[in-house]
């Protein structure tokens, strides 16, 4: 989970650092189709919604946990990047820039993972423990080793 979640911040990361550098014109703004949603005019490229789906998607299949789930949110982002089209907010060129932003990031942090396991999850874990015996959450709805 680790990874599919350094896989996120990598690919959300990409995206803002790219919006910022680069300005593409929604569909509506270029005067291109028929809008069927409002939508401020703002950067078209490339796809927050479909960035973050197949990024967490594609990082939990490349990190080798809960793969069925990543499965599933590959086949919402597959919903998501279509409908966003449809509704005439994105190209299709903005869904395959997510792609490809997507597909890296989960590939950057699955290439990570044994070093995402050994250093960051016994912290990640000890914080767990720690935040669970504070807030004096019960056992049976929140397991810890020690049970």
């Amino acid at each position: 989970m680790l990874a599919a979640g350094l896989a996120l911040v990598i690919g959300m990361t990409t995206n803002q650092l790219i919006s910022a550098r680069w300005f593409h014109p929604r569909p509506f703004m270029a005067g291109i189709g028929h809008t069927l949603m409002f939508h401020a005019p703002e950067n078209s490229f490339p796809s927050d919604h479909a960035t973050l789906f197949w990024t967490l998607g594609f990082g939990l299949i490349a990190s080798g946990s809960w793969r069925a789930w990543g499965w599933c949110f590959v086949i919402m982002g597959l919903v998501v990047a279509s409908a966003r089209v449809y509704l005439g907010l994105h190209f299709p060129f903005d869904m395959a820039g997510s792609l490809v932003i997507s597909l890296s990031a989960a590939g950057l942090a699955g290439s990570v993972r044994p070093v995402v396991g050994r250093r960051l999850l016994p912290r990640a874990e000890a914080f767990y423990e720690l935040l669970l015996e504070r807030l004096r959450l019960p056992p049976a709805l929140f397991p810890r080793r020690s049970d």
